[in-house]
């Protein structure tokens, strides 16, 4: 049942709204060693730290903001180069069998911060984790935008009526650039803009003398980097949690 409730506008940040409603739940459950799960929003150090400080837990992803800079890519690293072995999370699946719903491993981290004057300390438990299921749909719909960028690049290059013709390089380069942005693909795929001339002479006519007339357009070579592609889908489906709770309390797949 619900301990403490808050309903706020809509236009309020989040992050300083958790601190009030924890405080509210450790006044009338009266107990510390409570474990507090949340969003993103909840990992601010401050609320991190506040929830420690009294002896109570916390389990929540951190956001980018809260690592430090190149943490996710070493923390990737590593299981790229084999140096820890991971945890597999297993649970029954529709049809019976067990499945595979996520897999990770942990490293600890010494954490400080100034609470009401006083700095308080605390070892805080990072758990990279790889959710398989959140993993397959993010590839699924990265792969899906890759190619509706392809087919749109490719469709600059159609000519006939209804269809625009790029006479300057500049012209159909920003019109490929755009699409790239759009999906969201920008270091995904690699293209070539080509410039091309045709020469086409003209019959004099009504005192005008003969001439040639050069027809001029572009057309572009669209090609996805598989190396960058692969790497980015292997990245996907990966997030940290941080939490102050011991391992004996609270393992990676009851975390999970």
């Amino acid at each position: 049942m619900p301990l403490a409730t808050d309903v706020v506008s809509g236009e309020r940040a989040d992050d300083p709204l958790y601190l009030p409603c924890i405080e509210r739940v450790q006044a009338s459950v009266g107990r510390r060693g409570l474990l507090y799960v949340g969003d993103c929003k909840m990992a601010s150090r401050e609320t991190r730290a506040r929830i420690a400080a009294p002896g109570d837990f916390y389990l929540c992803p951190l956001p980018q903001v809260q690592l430090a800079e190149g943490e996710l890519d070493a923390a990737l690293e590593a299981v790229w180069r084999g140096e820890h072995v991971l945890s597999s999370v297993v649970r029954e699946g529709p049809k019976g069998p067990p499945e595979l719903i996520a897999e990770g491993y942990e490293y600890p981290v010494a954490m400080s911060q100034q609470v009401d004057g006083k700095v308080e300390s605390w070892s805080e438990r990072r758990l990279v984790v790889r959710s398989v299921r959140q993993a397959h749909a993010a590839e699924a719909a990265l792969r899906a935008r890759v190619a509706k960028a392809m087919a749109q690049i490719e469709a600059l290059n159609q000519r006939g009526r209804g269809k625009k013709r790029f006479e300057t390089v500049s012209a159909l380069r920003q019109a490929v650039i755009a699409i790239i942005q759009r999906y969201g693909v920008d270091d995904l795929v690699w293209f070539r803009v080509t410039p091309h001339v045709t020469s086409r002479p003209v019959r004099a006519y009504r005192g005008q003398p003969a001439r040639v007339d050069d027809d001029r357009w572009a057309t572009v070579e669209v090609c996805v980097d598989k190396a960058a592609l692969e790497a980015a889908v292997r990245r996907l489906g990966w997030r940290v949690y941080g939490t102050n709770q011991p391992v004996e309390s609270l393992s990676l797949e009851q975390a999970v």
